[in-house]
């Protein structure tokens, strides 16, 4: 048999052996083997015929033994209609176990992250390096530096250790690795002479850091008596607050003064801003490899160099080395001085400005420190600014202390518009402003009304004299008067005269230069410290004419005065004028002037009230419109010319009660279903027409006199019922209804009673959110949040749960510029948080902002105002209305104008102008300061075009270029004058100019024009010289400075070239 035979037969007796194993219910090595693994599967569905499902698995893994199936078929018996329900349901079960498996490993890995955080053991990568530093010799190199900064969670990074990097002129040529605990090493076997690169990173099980590098040069091998010794005696004079002078000592240039020194000085700021600086010793400015320092160079052999440009009030660290070139000493001892306090660059930030609605007059200002105090801020000076009658400011100022930033004002008026400002004070001086201009507070001026009576004044029939009365409760500081007048009543009332009149008690004026026999209409106008009052009633004077002759004897008063009752509410008042029996003489002709009568009166109940004057042409008067029931005080006088009578006898009589003629009124009362606080009083009205309105009177004391119930309102005829809101639940409230006519008041109606309805728990009243606040962040963008003490409480007095309703809140905010008409649109946002970052504001603008709280259909009352302004920008749009002309006469000169850009984005501090003669390559530039909008560009060639520009700039930087402007210069006449030759004077700081006039002299020459500037274009001027006369003389000059100087002549049509350019200096030795 041969070994392939004896194998298959070994196979099949296994086999056997198996298949009778298999019949025993014993173990089979596939079933116990773990190698037998197979994949998963899903059952397959029930076969209606056998009712058995099949799920046919297939072999994972390899097995070593070959007992293992390759297919793995398992049967089980269906479990009817429902298993494939059954079937659906096991598997959802199944991947709901699966999910929430993954959810607590996931949860577990999470949790054992924290754990390590909290340890310290972050798995990341160590920060990179803060500090590196390199003292070289002439072999060797001592390398220190600091460990890695903490993460982002504050926390320390584990560090396994640190690899230094070297190389000569290249990085990281050779590596070598320290422990954690080192924070220095010497790297020795270096080359005199030769530059190197030092590099060093942090690394831990996690990977290598980012790397630090450093530069330094070796010494040149030499003795010990060839080392340059460091400077000594350093030495650092504070001499302003922006200069310090540092001073030193060399011994080894004394010791070999034939040899050139260089000195390096090095310095910053103790503190974590950097500052730059500037050298004034001779030297140039180079950056030295020192980690955190300035490094400025100085050629300088006398042991000083000036530091410039420092910060004020900042405490500097100084150190000195020497160099010969090729060998450096090592730093000197350091020395530190703080320079000296100088008034504050900048302006107090975040001006906010916060009304509390309660007390309009009383306005909080809040503010934060200025970024550049350069000092300490001793105290804070604030401003604020309204405008009189002449226009001239009132400014008040309150001192804050510094250690204080806000401040409460609590004399300003409602509706007057003020200007804000805050100014930081030191011992040195004041800072910039920080303002907040043209904000108008809340509510409206106080009114001060006035009545006013008009005569003649004495001895000047032209002239009117108004007298007027104030009441005696008044609220404002009266700063003057405004009188209008008139001769056409029609007109509009911009069309009237005004004269103003200072003075608080005034209660005359006189109005002079009227003209005769004519009529003129007259009101006065209180003007305060809050603004114009109401008019006054408006009353007619008429001047005598020109003919009529003035009657010089007494006007006598008005006698037998009556006032007669006719019903509750009129009266017919009656008088006899004693002059009456002389106007006519027995022919019937007039011999005194008509006149004129006032009639004043007031009511005496309960208490006396103000006066009220009715002029009347007639000796009698028919009153309207008075009160039932009361008591009545009269009096009268004449008018004549510039004449008057003194008051009447006062007469007293009392009106008639209120007209009972008319019915009772039918009152009914009752409530409405779906709001208990809500009563409707209805009535039937009279068919009588001469009723005007009904009066409904209200009360919850029934037992009151109805004198003093409360008056719902006066409704006309047509209304038949009034509605009532917000009644108080389970409470009994009485009505009744009156009618009223031209007579007086009709009967009442009878007392009708409504009790509402026991109160419901309803929805609790939102609490106003607390704490606005807005914080700038850049121009365009601001932080607003604030606290809602309402959302930390659950449920309600009334059991409502509130957490079952969503809180949101809506932010309006708006952009405030009371210098255009009225104020910007508001803009709703509706945030989910007490927060909200705002974006797309407009840069330089100041916003106020309002927030209320919403839940449901339920709102809460908005919060309190809160102001604030962004950060200025760049201007977003170029000047306006670039225009070009000729300046003057002089056809070589162009004007340029311009107006302001419309978005400035903050306060505009200069423009640019830019010229030239191609339209893409404008070379000519100018600047020019904020409150110049024109420029004058001289020496211009003729017949030629010219492209000009604006650009506007803050402090932020430019904005956009203007379209660029085309003009063409016109044609010169004639030619330019010749020889133009300058001359020194007397005084060193004049010069006389002299030249010959322009040839052929045909044309009659009007007048010269001398330009003269210097080299850098500034300092332009221009002299006018008369055309007979071919010299002059310059004063004035500046010391130190070259003119260029030419001569142009002008003709009675124009003017000709300029001539060639002369040029004069004035030397130095002339200081």
């Amino acid at each position: 048999m041969s070994r392939k035979e004896k194998r298959r037969k070994k196979n099949r007796n296994k086999r056997r052996r198996l298949r009778i194993k298999q019949q025993k219910g014993k173990k089979t090595k596939q079933d116990i083997n773990p190698d037998c693994e197979y994949t998963k599967a899903k059952w397959r569905k029930c076969d209606r015929k056998t009712r058995q499902q099949k799920m046919v698995q297939k072999l994972q893994t390899a097995s070593k033994y070959t007992v293992c199936k390759k297919i793995k078929v398992t049967t089980r018996p269906c479990k009817g209609k429902a298993s494939r329900k059954d079937n659906l349901k096991k598997e959802g079960e199944e991947k709901d176990k699966d999910r929430k498996k993954d959810d607590r490993e996931r949860k577990k890995k999470r949790k054992d992250g924290k754990k390590k955080k909290d340890k310290g053991e972050i798995s990341q990568e160590p920060p990179h390096m803060t500090e590196l530093y390199v003292v070289p010799y002439s072999t060797f190199v001592m390398v220190s530096w600091q460990p890695p900064q903490q993460d982002e969670f504050g926390l320390p990074v584990p560090v396994d250790g640190y690899q230094i990097g070297y190389g000569r002129d290249f990085p990281d040529v050779n590596m070598v690795q320290v422990n954690a605990s080192e924070v220095t090493y010497k790297i020795i076997g270096l080359e005199p002479g030769w530059q190197y690169i030092i590099s060093i990173r942090a690394y831990n099980h996690m990977g290598v850091g980012q790397a630090l590098y450093e530069t330094v040069m070796t010494r040149i091998a030499d003795d010990a008596k060839s080392v340059i010794m460091p400077p000594i005696g350093v030495r650092a004079l504070v001499l302003s607050a922006y200069e310090i002078n540092v001073t030193w000592v060399d011994m080894s240039a004394k010791e070999d003064p034939n040899q050139k020194r260089e000195y390096y000085l090095r310095y910053r700021p103790l503190s974590q801003q950097q500052v730059g600086g500037s050298v004034t010793s001779g030297g140039t400015n180079t950056a030295y490899m020192a980690p955190n320092f300035k490094v400025q160079k100085s050629e300088s052999q006398q042991g000083y160099s000036l530091v410039g440009r420092l910060r004020p009030h900042t405490r500097y660290e100084f150190a000195v080395m020497a160099s010969d070139g090729q060998r450096n000493s090592t730093w000197s001892m350091m020395v530190w001085n703080v320079t000296q306090e100088a008034a504050p660059s900048s302006a107090p930030r975040d001006l906010t400005v916060i009304i509390d609605p309660d007390t309009p007059g009383q306005v909080l200002l809040t503010w934060q420190p200025p970024l550049e105090a350069n000092g300490v801020i001793t105290d804070y000076d604030v401003s604020y600014i309204t405008s009189t009658i002449d226009g001239q400011p009132l400014e008040q100022r309150v001192q804050v202390e510094g250690s204080k930033l806000s401040v409460t004002l609590n004399t300003l008026s409602p509706g007057v518009t003020y200007d804000f400002s805050v100014n930081a004070k030191n011992k040195k001086g004041i800072g910039p402003p920080l303002r907040v201009e043209d904000y108008q507070l809340p509510g409206d001026p106080a009114p001060v009304p006035a009545t006013l009576t008009a005569s003649r004044a004495p001895n000047d029939p032209r002239a009117a004299m108004l007298v007027w009365e104030i009441p005696q409760k008044v609220t404002a500081n009266i700063l003057g008067f405004v009188i209008l007048y008139t001769e056409d009543m029609g007109s509009q009332h911009v069309h009237w005269q005004v004269e103003s009149r200072l003075g608080q008690a005034l209660r005359m004026a006189v109005i002079e230069g009227l003209e005769p026999d004519t009529s003129y209409h007259f009101k006065v106008q209180a003007h305060t410290s809050i603004g114009y009052g109401p008019e006054s009633n408006t009353v007619l004077f008429k001047t005598p004419s020109a003919n009529n002759k003035i009657d010089l004897r007494p006007v006598e008063q008005p006698r037998n005065l009556q006032a007669n009752v006719l019903s509750s509410t009129s009266v017919v008042v009656s008088w006899q004028d004693p002059s009456m029996a002389r106007i006519y003489e027995e022919d019937g002709e007039e011999t005194l002037p008509p006149a004129t009568y006032t009639v004043r009166y007031r009511g005496l109940d309960p208490e006396p009230s103000a006066l009220t004057l009715v002029s009347s042409p007639f000796p009698s008067l028919y009153l309207l419109d008075l009160e039932p029931l009361t008591r009545y005080e009269f009096s009268v006088k004449v008018h004549r010319q510039e004449k008057e009578s003194p008051w009447s006898q006062p007469v007293v009589n009392t009106t008639f009660a209120a007209d009972f003629s008319q019915p009772p009124l039918i009152a009914e009362v009752h409530g409405r279903a779906n709001s208990p606080d809500v009563a409707v009083l209805t009535w039937q009205p009279h068919l009588d027409s001469k009723i005007k309105e009904y009066v409904v009177m209200y009360t919850t004391d029934r037992w009151k006199l109805q004198k003093q119930w409360q008056q719902k309102a006066a409704v006309s005829q047509n209304v038949k019922q009034q509605t009532f809101h917000g009644l108080r639940p389970e409470t009994t409230y009485y009505f009744f209804v009156q009618a009223m006519t031209d007579l007086g008041f009709g009967p009442r109606s009878k007392v009708v009673s409504y009790t509402t309805p026991k109160e419901k728990k309803s929805f609790p009243k939102l609490k106003v959110p607390e704490m606005l606040s807005v914080r700038v962040m850049s121009s365009s963008s601001a932080v607003v949040s604030w606290h809602d003490s309402g959302a930390t409480r659950s449920m309600d007095k009334g059991g409502f749960d509130r957490s079952k309703v969503p809180r949101t809140y809506t932010l309006r905010y708006r952009r405030i510029n009371t210098r255009l008409p009225g104020h910007g649109g508001y803009k709703m946002v509706w945030p989910t948080f007490p927060s909200i970052f705002l974006l797309n504001l407009i840069p330089g603008s100041t916003y106020e902002f309002q927030v209320r709280v919403n839940r449901g259909f339920h709102q809460s009352e908005w919060s309190k105002v809160v102001i604030n302004t962004t950060l200025e920008a760049a201007p977003g749009s170029p000047p306006q209305n670039v225009r070009v002309t000729m300046a003057g006469d002089d056809p070589t000169s162009a004007l340029v104008t311009w107006q302001p850009p419309e978005l400035a984005h903050g306060n505009i501090t200069g423009y640019q102008v830019y010229y030239g003669t191609k339209k893409g390559k404008l070379s000519g530039l100018v600047n020019l300061t904020q409150s110049e909008l024109s420029y004058r560009v001289q020496l211009l060639r003729p017949q030629k075009s010219y492209h000009f520009s604006v650009e506007g700039w803050n402090k932020k930087g430019p904005g956009p270029l203007a379209e660029p402007v085309k003009y063409r210069t016109p044609r010169v006449i004639g030619d330019p004058p010749t020889d133009v030759a300058i001359r020194p004077s007397e005084n060193p700081y004049n010069a006389i100019i002299d030249w010959k006039p322009p040839s052929p002299a045909g044309k009659r020459i009007k007048y010269y024009t001398v330009t003269y500037h210097t080299e850098d274009g500034r300092l332009l001027t221009i002299e006018q010289v008369e055309g007979s006369k071919h010299t002059t003389i310059l004063k004035s000059l500046q010391p130190s400075t070259t003119y260029h100087m030419r001569v142009q002549a002008h003709y009675r049509r124009g003017a000709g070239p300029h001539s060639n350019t002369a040029k004069y200096s004035i030397p130095k030795e002339l200081l």
